[in-house]
């Protein structure tokens, strides 16, 4: 399992504190779940964003059902006016005929106004075809565009089960092909014309081998294309690279770890920068059986393996580097395995040669089955994570984390799961809440911003008050019993001394309430302070202590210029 602090995030170093030790903190993290989602709609299996430290993001849900086709698949717009605002949706993305085991959304990748989804399961003209989805933003709505198809259409192909993007190019993976040897794999390249997406090139290995999948993970960057084949050499995996010369795809290397093993799934996942790539291996036995790793490898004047990154507590089943992510600053691997299976993604920040542990993440109250970290996307820290098996709202419909990986600006404490005081009648509530109401579970506040007096953009979210139910949003400059907390009504206050109240707010159906931005002058901080932040909600019928009335847990906020 991947070992965590009691925080949510666990970094290579964290804000100064002034609360106790049992009051433990975490940094902020925002959950897209758009509605409605339904049981084993499986949000998250796979995700791609775009945009400004992603102000705009694509989530798969393979396993949304439409009216008599199960399994349809589904794919979710989701974005952000700025990158310290709350996620939106925009649109949900569906086939225009949509049929029974598509899986629309098992693979996905979004670049500006374009959205790609491959639909793996699609059966025509043959079972297990598949098929790739473009849809297309007019500045007012997505709608579909374009259906692609293999240029040599076959049952089992799995067309779609990777897909990647970047500018007039689009790769397409088919790990069931069986163009060159039976399920050997292929790669289907398009390109925009201008008017529309057209077939370019069909690719496969020059040593393809039958069972080596190759085309089950992709990366595009510019003229570089990195393909994996995890099935290679009785599943030890392998990547291979293409470079574009002339208008063609030419493959220039293929790349093996010098210690593999069978059985490893080298491949398995892939992300590529200029002349450096990172390739997952799941399988790895290193630190115990599929416990994982990442393999790295730079091109100097040829390709050379420079590491293998894997995790100091590592334990079998991890499957660390089933998702990788690659970017200037940080190598990352997801770790669904990990935990029973609730799983976790671990970065790494460095240059090849030399990576350091930087962070993990993995929320506080993830269960197992969750997967989380089989699919994510990173950029300078900061992380989408997908949780396809999560369980809310209901069973396996999924869910996706957007937090930092770093040091946090903010934090959060104060919750009802018995790390500080006791809720008032043993009304306990999780890790990440105050204590439980009528609901059956906690409210919790998040704060989103950066920090700075003159942006004064700070937005504060209360998530599970009661809807409909007045809710208040209050700070202070002071913590209460050390940010333990103390009984009041059926929660615990945290936040005293020249309290100022910030606005009464009647939350929406889910019980989610918004206060913000624009604080600044009510409150009354400035450059240097500190203050402290909770909310009080309305809880009439059936709150468990009778007093009519919870409180969330609370943040707190070191403000800058």
């Amino acid at each position: 399992m991947v070992t965590l602090r009691t925080m949510g995030i666990a970094a290579s170093a964290a804000a100064a504190l002034t609360l106790s030790e049992a009051a433990h903190s975490q940094c902020s993290i925002q959950e897209l779940h758009p509605a409605p989602l339904a049981s084993g709609d499986g949000l998250g299996a796979a995700l791609d964003a775009d945009g400004l430290l992603f102000d705009l993001a694509l989530l798969g849900a393979p396993g949304a059902d439409a009216p008599g086709a199960p399994d349809a698949g589904a794919a979710w717009v989701m974005g952000r006016p700025t990158p310290w605002s709350l996620w939106e949706t925009r649109a949900q993305l569906l086939a225009p005929a949509p049929a029974a085991g598509d899986e629309l959304g098992r693979a996905v990748a979004v670049e500006g106004a374009v959205a790609v989804a491959g639909a793996p399961g699609h059966a025509a003209p043959l079972p297990g075809t598949g098929v790739v989805h473009v849809f297309g933003f007019d500045g007012g709505t997505w709608a579909h565009d374009q259906t692609l198809f293999a240029a040599q259409p076959e049952a089992g192909a799995r067309l779609g089960c990777a897909v990647v993007l970047d500018g007039t190019r689009l790769a397409v993976g088919a790990r069931g092909a069986d163009t060159a040897a039976p399920d050997a794999g292929a790669v289907e390249v398009f390109a925009f014309d201008g008017a529309a997406w057209v077939h370019h090139q069909t690719l496969a290995a020059s040593d393809a081998a039958t069972g080596a999948e190759f085309g089950a993970a992709l990366s595009l960057v510019g003229d570089q294309l990195v393909v994996g084949a995890p099935g290679t050499g009785a599943g030890a995996g392998a990547v291979y690279v293409f470079l574009e010369i002339g208008g063609v795809w030419v493959e220039e290397s293929k790349l093996v770890d010098p210690s593999a093993a069978a059985g490893d799934a080298l491949g398995a996942a892939v992300a590529a920068r200029a002349g450096v790539l990172a390739a997952g291996a799941p399988g790895d036995d290193g630190g115990g059986p599929d416990a994982g790793a990442v393999q790295v490898f730079e091109r100097g004047v040829v390709w050379g393996h420079t590491d293998e990154v894997t995790l100091f507590n590592a334990a079998a089943g991890d499957r660390f580097g089933a998702a990788v992510s690659l970017d200037d600053f940080f190598v990352g691997g997801g770790a669904p395995g990990s935990s029973g299976g609730s799983g976790a993604v671990v970065l790494f920040q460095g240059f090849p040669g030399s990576w350091h542990f930087w962070g993990s993440f993995a929320p506080c109250n993830g269960g197992a089955g969750d997967g989380l970290g089989a699919a994510f996307v990173s950029d300078s820290g900061g992380v989408l994570v997908g949780a396809r098996g999560h369980d809310d709202p209901v069973l396996d419909a999924g869910l996706v984390y957007q937090t930092g990986i770093g040091d946090c600006a903010l934090t959060r404490f104060c919750f009802g799961d018995g790390s500080g005081t006791p809720c008032p009648c043993g009304n306990g509530g999780t890790c990440d809440a105050g204590c439980a109401g009528s609901a059956g579970e906690g409210a919790s506040l998040w704060t989103y911003g950066t920090g700075s007096v003159a942006a004064d953009d700070q937005l504060f979210l209360a998530h599970d008050l009661l809807p409909g139910q007045p809710a208040l949003l209050f700070v202070g400059n002071q913590l209460l019993a050390n940010g333990d907390g103390v009984p009041f009504g059926d929660g615990l206050r945290c936040v005293g001394q020249q309290v100022v109240r910030l606005g009464v707010r009647f939350p929406d159906g889910i019980g989610d309430a918004v206060w913000g931005p624009g604080l600044g002058a009510t409150g009354g901080w400035g450059a240097g302070d500190v203050r402290y932040f909770q909310s009080w909600f309305r809880d009439p019928g059936g709150a468990p202590c009778g007093s009519g009335f919870n409180l969330s847990d609370a943040v707190l906020i070191f403000f800058g210029p």
